[in-house]
């Protein structure tokens, strides 16, 4: 067996989720598109606006509706702080 067969095979094993965040680039959906037909992990793209249809069998993480949206804003701002980034700042960005 070559050795991307068995990398491909461990992956098929662990179904690692892999977040893509790039979502309006078609290679991206693309490549998510391919790597969930391939059961190589389980593919997640981040909504954003002006983006195409999700693929089947891609997660689609809507950011502005998930209710653990604060809690990120807060674990951004805190790993940010150091470098000036406010609070308010960090809910925006997400």
């Amino acid at each position: 067996m070559s050795l991307v067969l068995e990398l491909h095979e461990q992956a098929r094993g662990l179904q690692k989720r892999i977040v893509l965040p790039e979502s309006r680039d078609p290679r991206v959906v693309q490549a998510a598109a391919r790597l969930a037909a391939q059961k190589l992990c389980r593919p997640v793209l981040i909504e954003e606006q002006g983006m195409g249809s999700v693929p089947s069998g891609v997660e689609l993480l809507r950011p502005a509706r998930d209710p653990r949206r604060e809690r990120f804003a807060q674990v951004l701002f805190e790993r940010r702080k150091h470098r000036g980034l406010t609070l308010e700042e960090a809910r925006t960005r997400l």
